[in-house]
């Protein structure tokens, strides 16, 4: 095999070394981008079971309150006793909120982040590709040098 034919065999193996090489990198951005988008699911259905229980332990504790306040003998639907049970309410009810919204900022992080890797994996496919054609442009330029040499030298030679 001629020295050519090398340097263009060696240009299109290098070619396609770097968009292999493209393409495993891209799949490795994609798949933690996939792995982040889980986390953020995760991170609503956690905020949301928290919230589901922070509600629950409100309405454990308002129980709570009205038996307590019953067996002193209060009454349970008016006054005093009513705003208790309805301060327990609004502040079970603003936790519960808070838990959504914490889970709704960790998610928005993980989704920022698998935005941010799937762009990245695009770019380096992008990238990939560039390097694979520059490898073969210069494959082809190598060739074309030697070409011109070696006319230049039967051109010489023939004189």
């Amino acid at each position: 095999m001629g020295e050519k034919a090398l340097t263009l065999a060696g240009g299109v193996a290098e070619y396609q070394s770097q968009m292999a090489l493209g393409a495993y990198q891209k799949s490795i951005y994609d798949t933690n981008a996939r792995f982040a988008d889980l986390q953020a699911s995760d991170a609503l259905k956690r905020g949301e079971r928290s919230a589901i229980d922070i509600k629950r332990q409100g309405r454990q504790l308002i129980g709570s309150q009205r038996t307590a306040l019953a067996a002193q003998g209060i009454e349970l639907d008016n006054g005093t006793a009513l705003d208790i049970q309805s301060d327990t309410a609004d502040l079970s009810t603003r936790d519960a909120m808070t838990a959504r919204n914490n889970a709704w900022r960790e998610a928005w992080g993980f989704k920022a982040e698998a935005m941010n890797l799937k762009s990245a994996g695009n770019m380096e496919s992008i990238a990939a590709k560039n390097r694979a054609r520059n490898t073969l442009a210069n494959a082809g330029i190598r060739v074309a040098r030697q070409m011109d040499k070696e006319s230049k030298f039967l051109a010489g030679g023939a004189a």
